[in-house]
């Protein structure tokens, strides 16, 4: 249920997927190993950089057509609503940073996503000490999706209703007993009519009792007669 509101109050976003590798120059021989790791520290570095404040007025300035009014104007908000945008994540120990846009319209999705690999790009060593030996190449251009990916409707109505049969089941066998039944009133018109016939049916037990035939027919008649009375007030409530 929870899942499902989710998904009913979330506005709509596009995604935009694009990947940098992080590429490091030496001078003479070095060790493989040790390369891995320096590419994999300065990936490490930029994919947290890309959600900082610094990073975002860059995007800003960056002359890409992007809707500055869209974030809040005051900070910690603003930070807030970049981060809800914009996710990088360095991969591993690959050098590779893989960059995710979302936004509720289409063409600034591509925009952001655009900004974002230049300024990581062009300016990486605003953020890092080793100057110009550290390349960062675009392996990966953003591709923005058709549809919107974003609230995943079809992973929410999944959970939806595994939590739904979860909580169904769990009822079931941790209330068995006949008192937490849900279903109050079918059962209670299923008590009432067993009254009903177990009532008239000692009425048949003492007509039968009786020698008088005329006897007999005419509290068999009264009890027919009753008992479909008795079936027809009830159905009218």
């Amino acid at each position: 249920m929870a899942s499902a509101i989710s998904t009913a109050i979330q506005p709509f976003k596009y995604g935009a997927k694009s990947k940098a590798l992080v590429v490091q120059q030496y001078d003479g021989i070095v060790d493989p190993y040790a390369a891995s790791k320096s590419n994999e520290y300065l990936s490490n570095i930029l994919a947290n950089v890309v959600t900082s404040e610094s990073f975002f007025q860059e995007v800003i300035n960056s002359g890409y057509h992007i809707n500055q009014s869209y974030f809040p104007e005051r900070s910690d908000k603003r930070l807030k609503e970049w981060n809800r945008t914009v996710d990088a994540r360095a991969m591993n120990d690959t050098g590779i940073i893989a960059i995710n846009v979302f936004h509720k319209d289409k063409y600034h999705t591509e925009q952001i996503a655009a900004a974002v690999n230049y300024i990581l790009k062009t300016k990486n060593g605003l953020y890092h000490g080793a100057g110009d030996k550290v390349n960062v190449k675009i392996i990966n251009p953003p591709i923005v999706s058709h549809w919107p990916v974003k609230p995943n409707i079809a992973l929410n109505l999944f959970l939806s209703l595994a939590l739904g049969l979860i909580f169904g089941l769990s009822y079931i066998y941790l209330l068995p007993e006949e008192r937490y039944n849900m279903r109050l009133w079918p059962k209670f018109r299923v008590r009432e009519n067993k009254e009903i016939e177990t009532e008239y049916a000692s009425i048949f037990a003492e007509a039968e009792g009786d020698d008088s035939s005329e006897a007999i027919e005419q509290e068999l008649e009264q009890a027919e007669t009753g008992a479909e009375e008795e079936y027809e007030k009830r159905d009218e409530i």
